[in-house]
């Protein structure tokens, strides 16, 4: 390296590498006037994005030189950079493909009122921290005809063709669609991005929230809010919206998507003008609500997967800029896909609720969601909170809503999802939203939100202290509640939720004064992170809970401890059912009770799930929340699926699978299996489950197809009852 000619002022040489063929460069060194000579030193350059494709452009250029004596422009340089050679080494590694979340399934109607069942699947790869949400149609799969076994449907493979890298492994399954790659086809000025704002910062208890377009055309208003220099603004707007970034949608870790059609509940049981507001919206689009950590809430068309908006919730919008990094040479953001940063990382819920949305004092029906942003911390310039939940209006799938964004002084990261419900107070009707203070909270307290307002309707500190050492811990309440409506009458009952310090928590919402009771507590103290679930005994004279919930669920939960499943009535006194775990931790305990072991270590961190008699529960050894996603020997998941009542009682609380105590997993799963439709040949529940390299799996019980029966001449609309529960298909008369 070196020039040509007398002089080397004006002469420069630029060195820019890419990693994916030329799509995105990153600037590696430069070499100008006296110090066009290589010294040894070596430039690194450490990629933002993942690719397979090393690439390098040098760029040489020349200051234009004048005519010694005229000192006229000559048009050119008589001088020139010289470059003889250049040496590159690389390190390669290897990308791989993960979720932390499940899948949601549901059906649709085509054109020619063919019924399709949809698998959407959230995962994210790693390096590289590039979202992925694909939608597998497995109307017409097959099945093997081994009874009770896992099936792959889809795994990672990047030798595949296209852009997914995706392996299909039964017949009659494709891909529907990939939202990312679609997103990706797309401008990012075509996008449709809103945030919101603060209408007035006098009064943080009762500050409204406006939308605005996230757009360059709004840089003044949003500058202060997103905390950039004047200069940058634009372009930080610009970057957020997908400019200059190797892939615009960003990585789905924790957010299970959420699939919403038009409303689904009881006229009777939801009240008065509930019906004409169901039939107002009985053709509502079928859309995908999922969170991401680009920063955004999306919401996608369910058949066709392309986004229709995506939404930034106010208390993130400072953060955002931590998303990127400022290049001065090229004048623009660029991707820092290293860190990983947390944003929109919770799971969407919705809700139909009676209630005051645009603050004119009457009450409407409305489709109001609520999500939490787990680690996605970002404080609020209004309110200096950092952990929040916020709400919007989605009654117009196209037209989203602002509500409110909650947040209290105590509140940690919001794990918790929240749950909605209707309670009575004295002669009038209150819709609540229930969730916990969360990861690392500075109290141990659940909260009921008003919906109306977005404002704390009900709170209660259970206090911290480990019952094992009596030494008080940063984590508490990190469960998501369970509400149960126990005489089907649309007003919820009991709130069921556990917490760090293996206490189960039960509240009686029909009494005047709402007190928790601990109605179970670990003797070792070991945490109950898992949503219970529940099953309704009806054949007495009043209904009487069953409750299924597991121990351990948290990285620092002991390697070498002795976790259980237990399943527990809560009549009048509270009685162990039956239980999978170690006896000598039940005092008192029946053998007959003890339903099976669990190995040491071995910890039960998904929602339980009950189907058909059924409960299903996912175990597994080691960490997940970690950022290492290598599975050591020992540590792969288990499946287990037990009997909650049965014609025959010595068969409630054994195992489905007969010998086997459970089904062994290819990785691990952190989420809960996802329950499907019913289909024909036999007629039996599709069940599935997302492990955390991506592998999506079928619980199959011995042969059939996944056909759906759908008569000629009937429409079947989808309904979706809430996250993570039984998709019910009603029959809509044409």
């Amino acid at each position: 390296m070196g020039y040509i000619g007398s002089k080397n002022n004006g002469l420069k040489i630029q060195y820019y590498v890419s990693n994916d063929g030329g799509e995105n460069w990153f600037f590696c060194a430069e070499f100008k006037d006296g110090d066009m000579k290589y010294k040894g030193d070596k430039k690194k350059v450490d990629f933002k994005n993942w690719g397979n494709e090393l690439v390098v452009k040098i760029v040489m250029t020349a200051a234009e030189d004048k005519d010694s004596k005229t000192k006229v422009l000559l048009g050119g340089s008589l001088d020139s950079p010289r470059l003889d050679s250049f040496k590159i080494t690389y390190t390669y590694e290897n990308q791989g493909e993960f979720s932390r979340a499940t899948v949601a399934t549901g059906l649709y109607n085509d054109v020619v009122n063919v019924t399709h069942r949809l698998i959407v699947a959230p995962s994210f790869y790693y390096p590289g921290y590039e979202g992925r949400l694909i939608a597998y149609d497995t109307t017409t799969m097959t099945y093997d005809p081994v009874i009770y076994s896992l099936k792959t449907v889809s795994e990672t493979d990047f030798t595949a063709s296209g852009t997914s890298y995706r392996k299909i492994v039964p017949q009659g399954s494709f891909i529907a669609w990939d939202a990312g790659a679609l997103l990706e086809n797309r401008s990012a000025a075509s996008r449709t991005i809103y945030t919101a704002i603060p209408e007035s910062e006098e009064d943080e208890d009762q500050w409204k929230l406006n939308r605005l377009d996230f757009a360059t055309a709004n840089a003044a208003t949003l500058r202060r809010f997103v905390k950039e220099n004047d200069d940058k603004t634009p372009e930080l707007i610009a970057f957020i919206r997908g400019e200059n970034r190797p892939w615009k949608l960003g990585f789905i870790d924790h957010s299970t998507p959420l699939i919403v059609g038009p409303p689904e509940g009881d006229n009777a049981q939801m009240g008065t003008g509930y019906a004409a507001f169901k039939n107002a919206h009985i053709e509502r689009t079928e859309v995908v609500y999922v969170g991401a950590n680009d920063g955004m809430l999306h919401c996608f068309d369910f058949r066709t997967g392309n986004e229709l908006w995506g939404f930034i919730p106010y208390n993130l919008l400072e953060k955002l800029k931590k998303m990127g990094k400022w290049d001065k040479k090229l004048g623009a953001y660029l991707l820092d896909s290293k860190k990983g940063e947390f944003y929109v990382d919770g799971n969407p819920v919705t809700a139909d609720v009676y209630i005051d949305t645009n603050g004119d004092g009457t009450k409407e029906w409305a489709t109001i969601l609520i999500c939490g942003q787990r680690r996605g911390k970002g404080k609020s310039k209004l309110t200096q909170k950092e952990y929040f939940y916020f709400a919007l209006d989605v009654t117009d799938v196209e037209n989203p809503q602002p509500l409110w964004e909650f947040s209290t002084k105590e509140m940690g990261e919001t794990w918790s999802v929240p749950s909605v419900g209707k309670v009575r107070v004295g002669t009038a009707d209150k819709w609540l939203g229930f969730v916990a203070s969360g990861w690392k909270s500075k109290e141990d307290e659940v909260f009921a939100i008003d919906l109306d307002t977005g404002l704390v309707y009900w709170k209660y500190d259970a206090g911290k202290v480990d019952i094992k050492t009596g030494v008080k811990y940063k984590k508490s309440v990190a469960c998501s509640p369970r509400l149960v409506d126990l005489d089907q009458d649309g007003y919820v009952d009991r709130l069921y939720i556990g917490d760090f310090f293996g206490r189960l928590w039960k509240v009686d919402l029909t009494q005047a004064t709402w007190t928790p009771t601990f109605i179970y507590t670990d003797k070792t103290g070991l945490p109950i992170l898992t949503k219970p679930a529940v099953w309704i005994d009806r054949s007495g004279a009043t209904p009487v809970p069953h409750l299924y919930f597991g121990t351990g669920g948290d990285d620092t939960a002991p390697e070498d401890d002795l976790y259980s499943f237990i399943a527990l009535i809560d009549d009048t006194t509270p009685t162990i059912e039956w239980i999978v775990g170690n006896k000598s931790d039940f005092s008192g305990l029946a053998t007959s009770k003890v339903k099976g072991m669990l190995a040491e270590g071995e910890r039960a961190w998904a929602d339980p799930v009950i189907s058909e008699d059924i409960v299903y529960f996912s175990t597994f050894a080691g960490d997940i929340e970690k950022i290492s996603f290598d599975v050591e020997a020992g540590e792969v998941g288990k499946l287990y699926a037990r009997y909650v009542t049965n014609s025959n009682p010595s068969l409630v609380g054994t195992s489905i699978f007969g010998a086997s105590a459970y089904l062994t997993l290819n990785t691990k799963s952190r989420q809960a299996v996802v329950l499907g439709e019913l289909r024909s040949n036999p007629t039996q529940r599709d069940v599935f489950i997302q492990e955390l390299d991506s592998t999506l799996q079928a619980l199959t019980r011995g042969g059939g197809t996944a056909k759906v029966d759908n008569p000629t001449g009937t429409t079947y609309k989808l309904k979706i009852k809430s996250w993570r529960e039984i998709i019910k298909i009603i029959r809509n008369p044409s």
